[in-house]
């Protein structure tokens, strides 16, 4: 099965709208603005080893989020 773009970018940003606004703002900083987990860690007043512990949780919860929606993982 092939899915069109638009349709796995609407899946991801219905998976985006169903975080906190902390979480969000992780992957968002880490993957569209490709910031290194140490300068997000500072904006967030936290440690690299947790930003990197709670991104690993977010892909996670996407991974099992895009199987139930029928994407190929």
């Amino acid at each position: 099965e092939t899915y069109d773009a638009k349709e796995l970018a609407a899946a991801i940003n219905g998976f985006l709208s169903s975080l906190s606004y902390s979480d969000r703002f992780l992957f968002t900083r880490r993957y569209w603005y490709a910031d290194p987990a140490q300068d997000i860690a500072a904006m967030m007043g936290s440690s690299a080893g947790s930003v990197n512990v709670r991104l690993f949780r977010i892909r996670k919860k996407l991974r099992t989020y895009l199987e139930k929606e029928g994407f190929p993982v």
